[in-house]
């Protein structure tokens, strides 16, 4: 081969390598291969929970309590479920809670206590981590004490004044109510069953 064709054929890989490098840039403008984009994690926020099905389910406990003429019922602890529905600001839910009582009569030990039924009205403020809320309804003596029957009915109100919420995912949340006021009365008549409480509670929220 003399030298012209030698040159030819330098000018045409030349030409052949110019345009795969031209084609590579095309499909990167930074002529590296584009990086598979990594999965990032967004932080969870309250609009995921609004204008939806809420269920709740929490655990109380309560060292602080006053109880009408009945000494030797004392500390409390127990559980409930809610399920509500949330619009932005403002919520509407039903719950039902059993509130187990401590006694210290003769021995120390735990009774059955009551079960509260009622319907609640929340307000959520602060971008939706912070919330007011207020619950009331029938409150039914679930043991027999040594005035009142099983079955007797009275009232319960529970009053939250701030609660806490921490979004995990778009569909989980904690909740935390460092302090709230109830008022467990399940016998009025007599010598009325009157306990007064200060709860704190720990709850786990999912919306549907």
């Amino acid at each position: 081969m003399n030298v012209s064709g030698r040159v030819v054929s330098i000018l045409v890989l030349v030409t052949i390598m110019g345009a795969c490098g031209t084609a590579l840039a095309a499909e990167s403008p930074s002529g590296s291969p584009s990086p598979v984009p990594a999965l990032k994690w967004a932080p969870a926020t309250f609009d995921t929970f609004t204008d939806k099905v809420f269920l709740t389910v929490e655990l109380h406990g309560s060292l602080l309590n006053d109880v009408e003429d009945r000494r030797p019922m004392s500390d409390s602890f127990g559980y409930d479920v809610k399920a509500g529905w949330r619009w932005k600001t403002l919520g509407v839910f039903f719950v039902f809670e059993q509130n187990m009582w401590v006694t210290s009569q003769f021995e120390l030990g735990v009774t059955q206590g009551v079960a509260n039924i009622g319907l609640g009205l929340e307000v959520n403020y602060l971008g939706g981590y912070a919330r007011t809320s207020v619950a009331i309804g029938p409150s039914i003596l679930l043991f027999d004490t040594a005035i009142d029957e099983a079955g007797n009915t009275g009232f319960f109100l529970d009053v939250r004044p701030i609660g806490m919420r921490w979004p995990i995912n778009r569909f989980f949340a904690i909740t935390l109510d460092p302090m709230s006021f109830a008022i467990v009365a399940p016998a009025l008549d007599r010598i009325p069953l009157v306990m007064i409480q200060f709860r704190t509670t720990l709850g786990f929220e999912f919306v549907m």
